[in-house]
């Protein structure tokens, strides 16, 4: 008999804030290293790159921010900008935003309010690099969400409701709820897999470069944090990732 994964649940407070004042009173709060983040648009954004000229129509409903007890969902579309508060957080290198599928949230939030996000870290990426030998078929790409959280904290994450909810419409109960959940998971799943990460990073290969699974923006583009020797930026791409030779796993290098 197989057996059922329980629902992931919702472990923190979800605040809900569509107001300036009250929302860089509470953001000013947020000095932790890590927040867990999130974005919500209200248009589905588009899976692969073919689909690039509809972001032209994409707007920004929805920034989400989880630190160790609260996950707060910021409705920056009635606020009609992102607040000084968001901008510094989003924008500062000592403080790591934690997600699955960043380059489109960069890049979005740069159209938004020319917003450059730094210091971006991919935990599908390092749920893989923690264990590739249980991923062996899958590219250089990143690992959704929802297997993140099944393989590192035996939950099942819903994502039936991804197509239901409008994010143009007035928001309801679930759609906060479905919100936070995926900001709140983003950090718990990063807390969890950092030591067999790092043990695995250190001891099998001596190092796993950060520059596999962290980046910065530059003009909405994922970019590495490290510059060339002459200066330039250097676009980021899951294929530096050498374990992953012509899309399958190869073995440690």
């Amino acid at each position: 008999m197989a057996m059922t994964i329980p629902a992931y649940p919702q472990r923190s407070i979800f605040r809900y804030i569509a107001n300036e004042y009250e929302y860089n009173n509470a953001l000013r709060s947020v000095e932790f290293r890590e927040v867990g983040f999130d974005t919500e648009f209200t248009e589905p954004a588009p899976v692969v790159a073919a689909h690039a000229d509809r972001w032209e129509h994409m707007k920004l409903r929805l920034i989400q921010l989880a630190i160790p007890g609260v996950v707060f969902i910021i409705d920056v579309k009635l606020m009609k900008a992102i607040p000084h508060e968001l901008r510094r957080i989003l924008e500062a290198r000592h403080i790591a935003k934690v997600s699955v599928g960043l380059p489109i949230d960069g890049r979005i939030i740069f159209e938004a309010d020319g917003i450059d996000l730094q210091n971006l870290v991919d935990v599908g990426l390092m749920t893989k690099f923690s264990n590739p030998e249980a991923y062996p078929q899958q590219d250089q790409t990143s690992l959704g969400l929802q297997i993140c959280v099944k393989d590192v904290l035996g939950y099942h994450l819903s994502k039936s409701e991804q197509s239901r909810y409008k994010w143009q419409d007035e928001l309801s109960e679930g759609h906060i709820l479905y919100a936070g959940l995926d900001a709140q998971a983003s950090l718990e799943v990063y807390s969890a897999i950092k030591p067999a990460f790092y043990e695995k990073a250190y001891k099998v290969v001596g190092g796993i470069p950060e520059h596999w699974y962290t980046f910065d923006f530059t003009k909405g583009k994922p970019t590495r944090q490290e510059k060339s020797r002459e200066g330039k930026v250097i676009p980021w791409s899951a294929r530096f990732c050498t374990w992953y030779n012509g899309g399958r796993f190869q073995g440690y290098v």
